[in-house]
């Protein structure tokens, strides 16, 4: 029995890597029913079901979630601490996009579980998966309703600084950037203090973020930028008139830059959204070309509408 376990394990691994995933589930599945209690089987199924490699016919997160609270139980009496913490942060993200329980309740535990999978990272000294645990936090919190966690942006705001203390540019250019651009939004977001400081450093995130993010190499990200910093402009405090124009101005700028890496016809939701922010940016923008500023803001939602009713 144990050498047909340990073929149809190698089968199924084969099948994994060959993109197989249907056929991997299933050798996997068989070994199962000889070893019910096989941790690592069940973190894989988990894996295989919440479709963490790639996407397939078969993904379920309710057979994922079944499979990491299985392995869940079984690592506390035989695993080590990273191993938990691994099991913990893919239960938490399962959590997220299960719809078995309520949503505040699956918020809630998938933050509990994130939160005791990066003190296990800590108390082991794992620093970098502690950083991505405190990023993954974060982003949490980005995703929760206002009335359901009033200081969610705050929060939001700490644990990507927290995660910064490991994510240096130096060692780690790309999550470093990557945190840049999420602590950005969380300081965009971020309405209690001083406003305008607070917009002026997600200002400040997103131009450190462009530094590593350059259109060559990572087009998606860069858009996203200068999207964000297009609205950040937007949200900055005037004085008067001729300030609001020149922040308006500097959001144009960035928005026309989001645009270039998108094809219309490859990217159609990010097309429209930016295409959305110029009109609305145009219709606020008051100077001597007021009459063609609000044709230009209808040829730009006319764009948006179209990449949803050509």
């Amino acid at each position: 029995m144990r050498v047909v376990n340990e073929l149809l394990d190698a089968s199924a691994g084969h099948h994994c890597q060959n993109g197989r995933c249907p056929k991997a589930i299933a050798a996997w599945e068989l070994v199962l029913l000889k070893e019910p209690k096989n941790l690592a089987l069940h973190y894989q199924l988990g894996r295989c079901f919440s479709g963490a490699c790639r996407p397939h016919s078969l993904i379920d997160n309710e057979i994922a979630l079944e499979h990491f609270q299985a392995a869940t139980r079984l690592a506390e009496h035989q695993a080590p601490a990273p191993v938990r913490a691994s099991i913990l942060d893919a239960l938490g993200k399962t959590y997220l996009s299960s719809s078995r329980f309520p949503a505040r309740a699956r918020r809630q535990t998938a933050i509990h579980c994130m939160q005791r999978a990066a003190d296990l990272y800590l108390s082991e000294g794992r620093l970098e998966d502690w950083a991505r645990e405190q990023s993954n936090l974060g982003l949490a919190k980005c995703e929760m309703p206002e009335e359901e966690c009033p200081d969610k942006w705050s929060e939001a705001v700490d644990h990507f600084e927290t995660a910064l203390w490991v994510r240096r540019r130096e060692r780690d250019p790309e999550g470093h950037a990557a945190t840049l651009l999420n602590l950005g939004t969380a300081y965009r977001s971020l309405e209690k203090g001083n406003r305008q400081a607070n917009v002026w450093k997600a200002i400040e995130c997103y131009r450190r973020a462009l530094r590593f993010f350059q259109q060559e190499s990572f087009p998606e990200e860069y858009a996203t930028l200068h999207n964000n910093l297009g609205n950040a402009c937007l949200f900055l405090p005037a004085r008067d008139r001729a300030t609001q124009n020149r922040n308006i101005r500097s959001a144009l700028r960035h928005l026309a830059l989001a645009l270039g890496p998108y094809i219309k016809s490859e990217h159609p939701h990010e097309y429209a959204r930016t295409q959305f922010n110029r009109g609305q940016a145009l219709l606020q923008l008051e100077d001597a070309e007021i009459g063609l500023n609000y044709k230009r803001a209808q040829a730009c939602f006319r764009e948006a509408a179209d990449c949803f009713h050509p």
